[in-house]
């Protein structure tokens, strides 16, 4: 057990099967024995102040660049305890937050009391203050083994508002996108077999609290339990900042800033965002009213006219109905992009899936031709981790079949 402890942290060598099956034969809150593993990364300081996890050599698109163990960690399934309330009152946003909130923040109290080194550790984190010296803190595994300091003598004053400002500001949850393998165990009678149910934790992780925002980023996180994988999605150059996704990307820009200043206390300006903002203002309002009101009407006609074919009612006026509504958005849609602006555009996603699908009741080579224009246009982040979660990047393979359990495996980004 202690080499296999040690091949984790040095090589970064994981039984990843085994630690599937461990989430999923674990009950609802899985933690995992295995250790973390700081790969080829290195945290940087910004003339700005601010500081980020960056690469420290040439990386290949689907290399392992870290794992780590939850520091505190608090899930939905914790919180229920019969005959008990649990709430908590944040003093970082005056609001009430929920039980995990609560648990997580109380379990890391007590580790910091117990463990002056590591309280020292976790005030490394950013607190929503940019940190005050160049000095940089520690990369690898963090010690959360509790201290005999009644005997020491040793005493630590713990800032509880600071660490609440800690999570708030580098908390995760489960991640963000489909494929995913989630924190929780198998899915329950009536749930999609496709995946990991989501366990809705909330938990607080070293190296990952260093990666910075990018609405398409170039890394991708997955949960064991309450261990997180992080891989590269694209080739890195040694230098480049790892990134990852902290609110979805199909959004509309607009909610994307909102959320991420009020929750965040920053606005993004990723290249993603900027290729948005080419579009101005109007149009991406335009935008959003299209998909937001007129999708869902030509949405409904899509389904009525699907489901009638597949019950072998084929309706020529339904289906005439259903593209001409689809089309009809399509090209509205499509008139709110600027120019200038690049390939990726989310929106279009739902709208060629749909005329392709259409398309497959007619004419199936028309079908794949809209298929193909949609992974090329449309949603390359989501098309990537796809795309990546089939190789060999995740061993068994995030949606590839795996025996003895689900019958399909399943994060995120």
């Amino acid at each position: 057990m202690t080499s296999e402890r040690l091949r984790e942290r040095d090589d970064g060598v994981y039984d990843f099967s085994a630690m599937f099956s461990n989430v999923i034969g674990g009950g609802p809150n899985p933690r995992l024995d295995v250790a973390d593993f700081a790969g080829p990364v290195e945290i940087r300081s910004s003339p700005s102040g601010s500081r980020g996890l960056h690469v420290t050599r040439n990386i290949a698109a689907g290399e392992l660049l870290f794992v780590s163990k939850s520091l505190s960690v608090a899930s939905k399934k914790d919180a229920e305890i019969e005959n008990v309330t649990i709430m908590a009152f944040d003093l970082v946003t005056n609001s009430l937050g929920d039980a995990k909130q609560a648990l997580k923040t109380t379990k890391l109290i007590h580790l910091c009391i117990d463990n002056p080194a590591f309280y020292s550790t976790v005030c490394a984190l950013y607190d929503g203050n940019l940190p005050s010296s160049p000095s940089q803190p520690p990369l690898g595994m963090v010690n959360t083994e509790k201290q005999v300091i009644e005997q020491l003598g040793i005493g630590v004053d713990v800032d509880v508002g600071r660490l609440e400002r800690i999570i708030d500001f580098n908390g995760f949850g489960d991640p963000l996108f489909e494929p995913s393998i989630g924190s929780g165990g198998p899915p329950e009678a009536g749930e999609s077999p496709g995946f990991l149910k989501k366990n809705n934790i909330s938990s607080l992780f070293y190296l990952s609290s260093f990666c910075n925002h990018s609405c398409v980023p170039n890394a991708n996180r997955v949960l064991f339990g309450d261990v997180m994988v992080v891989r590269a999605l694209l080739p890195l150059s040694q230098g480049d900042e790892i990134t990852l996704g902290y609110i979805p990307p199909e959004i509309s820009i607009d909610k994307r800033q909102k959320s991420l200043e009020q929750t965040f206390g920053f606005q993004c300006d990723c290249w993603y965002c900027r290729e948005e903002n080419k579009d101005g203002e109007t149009a991406r309002k335009t935008r959003e009213r299209m998909v937001d009101t007129e999708l869902p009407k030509a949405m409904a006609l899509f389904h009525q006219a699907t489901g009638k074919a597949r019950d072998g009612n084929y309706d020529a006026g339904l289906f005439s109905a259903a593209f001409k509504a689809i089309e009809n958005i399509k090209d509205k849609v499509e008139a709110t992009y600027h120019r200038d602006r690049g390939r990726l555009r989310p929106e279009m996603y739902n709208i060629q899936r749909a005329l392709s699908d259409l398309w497959q009741f007619k004419e199936t080579r028309k079908s794949i031709e809209v298929f193909l224009s949609l992974i090329l246009t449309t949603s390359i982040p989501l098309v990537l981790i796809n795309v990546l979660s089939e190789r060999e990047a995740w061993p068994c393979g995030i949606g590839r079949y795996h025996e003895g359990h689900s019958d399909r495996e399943a994060q995120r980004f």
